[in-house]
């Protein structure tokens, strides 16, 4: 699978709206946001399994998944839907110690 965000109408509403959330979270969080372009994340919290994939619904509520983001600085995963990061609110967060499996997207730096 190459890399999209969801609803973008071609690459340049694909980057602005990616460039965008990664400044956002950068300032908001001092985050230091990783290349890797993220498709899939299925992670692990208060002993239940979970899976965010970009496209689908969320794990947590019925929105789509509008990007997976990883931060350097404080190793955890953000996980964006329209009302979790993306337009309001913030972006569900999962440790890294959490994770059990990463997918890139196909075309990932």
């Amino acid at each position: 699978m190459n890399f999209f965000i969801p609803h973008a109408e071609n690459n340049e509403q694909e980057n602005k709206v990616l460039n965008a959330l990664i400044e956002n979270i950068e300032q908001k969080k001092n985050a230091d946001i990783d290349s890797e372009r993220i498709y899939k994340l299925k992670f692990k919290h208060d002993g239940e399994k979970f899976e965010a994939t970009v496209g689908e619904n969320g794990p947590y509520e019925d929105e789509i998944v509008t990007a997976i983001l990883y931060d350097k600085n404080y190793e955890v995963y953000f996980i964006f839907t329209y009302n979790r990061g993306t337009i309001r609110g913030e972006p569900i967060l999962v440790g890294k110690n959490d994770v059990l499996r990463k997918i890139l997207f196909d075309d990932s730096t």
